[in-house]
């Protein structure tokens, strides 16, 4: 564990738990950005998922100690940075009330047409749609 330092940062995104690909342990994704813009991924795994489920909301504010940071390999990496962070049981997290807003919402709209030059890209695209046809509901089946 990485000791004696706390981060002031807001929760920008927070996926719903996973089941990693490699292993039979759950994991949930976190995009945290601190007041300056730099963004930071962190995950939490297995049990610690539930004990922060209630915690690390999006949109506020928190101080957090003590989460493992290590580096992260650029095939796991969704935003330029090369450390992640790791917040398990022993990460201290506290909500920060306060009326300063840390980073506004920051958008990066692409459109459809334009998707196939981000598919190798680590960074994160925003798309807006909209329906204009729906087909009645069917199941499928997959081997």
């Amino acid at each position: 564990m990485t000791k004696g330092w706390t981060a002031k940062v807001s929760v920008a995104e927070k996926t719903t738990p996973r089941e990693s690909q490699h292993c039979s342990n759950k994991y949930q994704r976190l995009i945290l950005i601190d007041s300056e813009g730099t963004r930071v991924q962190a995950s939490i795994f297995g049990a610690d998922i539930k004990f922060f489920e209630d915690t690390l909301i999006v949109s506020k504010n928190y101080q957090i100690s003590n989460a493992y940071v290590k580096p992260i390999k650029s095939d796991h990496r969704i935003v330029e940075n090369d450390l992640q962070w790791t917040v398990n049981g022993r990460t201290l997290v506290r909500e920060v009330e306060d009326d300063q807003v840390m980073v506004p919402a920051a958008f990066s709209f692409v459109p459809f047409a334009d998707l196939e030059n981000h598919k190798d890209c680590i960074a994160h695209v925003d798309i807006i749609g909209l329906a204009i046809d729906m087909y009645p509901i069917r199941q499928l089946r997959t081997n």
